[in-house]
C-alpha cells in the first residue's frame, strides 16, 4: 500500500475549491471587472492632468517641481458654480474642500465617452466631507456626488454609469461616530 501524501491531498483540495469558487462566481454572472477604462492624457487635454485644487485656485495654481501654472478659469468658474449650488449647506464649503488633499486626475472612459475623474476633500475630514467629479472638457460638462457631514448630494444631471463608476473609484466610506459629530459642528 501507497503512503497518504498529505502536501498532495491539500494542493488538490485547495486547487478544486478555487476552482468551484472562481467558476461559480463566473456562473452566478458576479462582475469583476472594472465599469471605466483608465487611460494616458491626450496631449490636448494634458493642462487637466494635475491636481483639482491647481485648477480651481489661483494662488495654488502653481506646480512647484514643474513651475507650470494649471489654473483655468472657466474650469474653476464651473467649479464655483456647482458649489454655489450648495451654499444653504455651508457658506465655507469651498475652502473646507480645498483644504484637504486631492490625487492627480485620472483619464477615464466609461463606454464611449470621455472624462476626467477628480477628487478632494476637507482636511482631517475626508469620509465626511468630500467631492468626487467626472469632467468632460470638450463638453465642458461636470457632474458628481458631494458628501457633506455624511449626507450625500448628486449634481449635474448624472447618470446610472456615471454615478456607478463615482462609487467604484471614490467609495463613501461613513464612521457614525465621526458622521455624529460632524453633523454637530454644521
Amino acid at each position: 500500500m501507497k503512503n497518504f501524501d498529505f502536501k498532495k491531498f491539500l494542493g488538490i483540495v485547495i486547487y478544486g475549491l478555487a476552482a468551484t469558487i472562481y467558476f461559480g462566481n463566473a456562473h452566478a454572472g458576479i462582475k469583476t471587472a472594472k465599469s471605466y477604462d483608465v487611460l494616458p492624457f491626450p496631449v490636448e487635454l494634458k493642462k487637466f492632468e494635475t491636481e483639482i485644487f491647481r485648477l480651481i485656485d489661483s494662488s495654488y495654481s502653481t506646480d512647484p517641481q514643474t513651475k507650470k501654472s494649471y489654473y483655468n478659469q472657466k474650469f474653476s468658474k464651473q467649479f464655483d458654480d456647482t458649489i454655489k449650488n450648495f451654499s444653504d449647506l455651508d457658506k465655507r464649503l469651498k475652502k473646507k474642500l480645498l483644504s484637504g488633499p486631492a490625487p492627480q486626475g485620472k483619464y477615464i472612459r466609461i463606454g464611449n465617452a470621455h472624462y476626467i475623474f477628480y477628487a478632494i476633500c476637507q482636511a482631517h475630514w475626508c469620509n465626511v466631507t468630500n467631492i468626487s467629479i467626472l469632467y468632460q472638457p470638450e463638453e465642458q460638462r461636470m457632474v458628481g456626488r458631494l458628501l457633506y457631514a455624511c449626507d450625500k448630494h448628486e449634481f449635474g444631471d448624472m447618470n446610472k454609469e456615471e454615478m456607478q463608476v463615482i462609487n467604484e473609484i471614490a467609495p463613501i466610506s461613513i464612521d457614525d461616530d465621526d458622521c455624529k459629530f460632524a453633523k454637530a459642528q454644521k
